[in-house]
């Protein structure tokens, strides 16, 4: 399911023409880890 979500997620973003470094700045999102089937963020200072 996470696959899915992550596979939409860039599809949309290369279809908005956003680099994942645009995406980040937009969402505040700088990395996102799947730990053991759990997705965990990082956000930005």
């Amino acid at each position: 399911m996470s696959n899915n979500l992550h596979e939409l997620i860039k599809t949309a973003r290369v279809e908005a023409g956003l680099t994942q470094e645009q995406l980040a700045e937009m969402t505040g999102v700088t990395q996102v880890q799947y730990v053991g089937g759990k997705q965990t963020t990082q956000q930005k200072e």
